[in-house]
Formats: C-alpha cells, structure tokens, sequence
C-alpha cells in the first residue's frame, strides 16, 4: 500500500449489514443513530463504547489512516460470521470538509478537548515515523509497542453525516460481497455510487 503518510484515502470499517442503512440515511455518528432508534450491526465491544461516549466521541465518526490497525485485527478475528467492508473517503475530500485529526488513539490521551485538532494541525502532529513501522520494526527499534498501537490508531474525525455517494471507494473482501453491493446501489437507483473493489488482502 505504500507509505501512510502519502496515501489518499481514510478508512471506515463497518459491516456489511449496515450498507443498506447507509445508502439510505448516510452513515451517522452513534449518537445520531441512537437519537433516531436506528438499529445497526455494532462491531464494537462495550468498553470501548462506554469510554467514547464518556469523552463524548459517540458524536463523531471515526476514520483512520489505514487498513490494518489494533482496532480492525481485534474486530475481524472476535467477529469471524461478519462479512465486513471499508468505505474510503479521500483525504482531500476531508480536509475541505473540516474533519478534525486526533495524532493518537483518543483514549490514550488525557485530554480530548485539547488534543483534537484541525485536519492540517492534526495531521502535522501525527508521529509518521512510528505510524509506518509494522509490530516487528518497532519492536526491532525499541519503540514501545503501547505508543506504537496508539499512534497507528490515531483518527480522522467529522460529526457531519457522510451520505453513500461522498464515499470514492467500497473495499469488499470477495466477489459475492461486491455483488451484494452492487445490488443494493440497483435498488436504490443510486446513479454515481463509489468504486467498488475486492481486496482480499484488507479483510
């Protein structure tokens, strides 16, 4: 994939469940999706919900940087039964839209209100070195691993709701799923949907 620092795109993991919901309302923050009883496949584990709400991040969407961070592994291998997809949005697209950028995985940080950053701020702010190490590097390097993990979880963040046709890109993990996909942009006579893909290797 290149180095993260340069590549285009953010990414949003979600299930593939959840498509339908989002061609039809937009993907929505959890506070925004709570407030209008719309029911979804959560792919996150309680604690994890509970800490974001207390920091008042359930009113944001999170995007990151790339495809293969502690959230994501952890997600895929404890829900093994759930077809999942990413929907890729260019980073320019972001910027113009004034997402803001945490540098590190917001619950590693002390203080949210103070580490949430605009998109050009925040992303100067990201530790691109460690972010581009894989485990093994940073081990081989002595960086410690906690950062490591926190750095490369750092998010992208907008309380806007993204409707389906903003996105560039849909990773599918296989040609059923892409199918899938494709139907549902049919039903709902979505005229200029996002590129779809197969990319085995994201899943």
């Amino acid at each position: 994939m290149g180095k993260i620092k340069d590549g285009k795109l953010l990414y949003h993991l979600t299930a593939l469940d959840n498509l339908e919901s989002i061609i039809k309302n937009g993907l929505m923050s959890r506070y925004e999706l709570q407030k209008i009883k719309n029911k979804f496949v959560d792919i996150a584990n309680q604690d994890i919900i509970q800490n974001r709400e207390h920091y008042s991040l359930s009113s944001y969407i999170p995007f990151h940087f790339h495809i293969h961070t502690a959230f994501d592994t952890i997600v895929k291998k404890e829900n093994p039964n759930t077809i999942f997809i990413y929907l890729c949005l260019q980073r320019e697209k972001a910027k113009k839209l004034k997402f803001k950028i945490i540098p590190k995985h917001p619950l590693s940080l002390w203080d949210f209100d103070t580490c949430n950053y605009s998109y050009e701020e925040g992303f100067n702010k990201i530790d691109w070195y460690i972010m581009e190490l894989t485990q093994k590097e940073a081990c081989e390097e002595g960086v410690d691993l906690d950062e490591h993990r926190q750095v490369r979880m750092a998010e992208c963040l907008t309380d806007s709701i993204i409707q389906i046709t903003e996105f560039n890109i849909i990773g599918v993990p296989d040609n059923k799923s892409k199918m899938i996909v494709e139907n549902l942009f049919k039903k709902y006579n979505i005229k200029q949907p996002p590129y779809i893909n197969t990319y085995k290797n994201w899943f």
